[in-house]
């Protein structure tokens, strides 16, 4: 079976909304998609996994549809 590159940015998306952290290589916390949209607010800090649109706009409340549709599929 051959996997597109829609398929990896699908399951990309759902690995990151699974947790709410992780430590990068450099030893930093990174919040994922799941804190962001479980805070429900954008902090504005330009946050590497910011799931609002538009993305980094401090107070932005708007979840990009990427994300909208992964929640449509999560139980």
């Amino acid at each position: 079976m051959k996997i597109n590159s829609h398929q990896v940015a699908e399951a990309d998306l759902a690995r990151r909304l699974e947790y709410d952290h992780y430590t990068n290589e450099q030893g930093y916390m990174v919040f994922t998609e799941r804190f962001h949209v479980k805070r429900g607010i954008c902090c504005g800090n330009g946050c590497r996994h910011c799931p609002f649109t538009p993305r980094h706009q401090k107070g932005g409340r708007v979840l990009s549809q990427a994300v909208q549709n992964q929640l449509k599929k999560t139980p």
